[in-house]
Order: structure tokens, then C-alpha cells, then sequence
């Protein structure tokens, strides 16, 4: 699980980064400028998203879908929690973007 979680936050802090440096800013632009650049970009953007997607499931998977073993301590319990919300909140974010924002670059 060490490595599985590791590489996600890795994989999210990247992403996040190049979402907010790079891509939103061309976004921004493309009403006007139309480049194909930005959709190639946006397509990056999705790939990742499903990256993180695959990773997550992965450590629901490890996890047997965040089940305590028996005997659990406290530690455990809020590893799980706040694997579990973190997972809600990466799927959150992968559906605006995906279905809300990048959509709108389609119409």
C-alpha cells in the first residue's frame, strides 16, 4: 500500500501543479484563440485523471474497500477515513473537470 499511496500523492501534487501553472491559464485563452494545443493538453489532463482513477481503485482494492481488520487501532481507522475521503474527493474533482469544465471546451 506504501507504494500505491505514495505514487499517488506524487501523481497529484504534479498534476495539480500543471493544472494550475499551465493548463487553466490556456483554457482561459481558448474562447479566443482556439488553439488545438489546449484540447491536447486537456486530453493530458484526462489521461492523468484516470491514472489517479486506476491508483485509487488499487488501494480500495488493497485495502479490501477500506475494511478494518480486526483489532484495528486508531491509526488504522483514520488511514482508512481519510483514504476514503480522499478518494471522494479526487473522484469529485476528476467529474467536474471532466464533465463540467473540459466539456464546455467541446461545445
Amino acid at each position: 500500500m506504501f507504494i500505491d499511496n505514495s505514487m499517488l500523492q506524487m501523481e497529484l501534487e504534479e498534476h495539480k501543479i500543471k493544472e494550475e501553472q499551465d493548463v487553466f491559464p490556456l483554457i482561459l485563452q481558448y474562447e479566443e484563440s482556439k488553439d488545438e494545443n489546449v484540447l491536447a493538453r486537456v486530453q493530458e489532463l484526462e489521461d492523468e485523471h484516470d491514472h489517479a482513477g486506476n491508483l485509487l481503485k488499487q488501494l480500495r482494492e488493497v485495502t479490501n474497500d477500506f475494511t478494518l481488520p480486526e483489532g484495528a487501532c486508531n491509526t488504522y481507522r483514520i488511514t482508512y477515513n481519510r483514504l476514503k475521503d480522499l478518494e471522494e474527493d479526487t473522484f469529485q474533482h476528476i467529474h467536474l473537470e471532466n464533465h463540467v469544465l473540459f466539456e464546455r471546451l467541446a461545445n
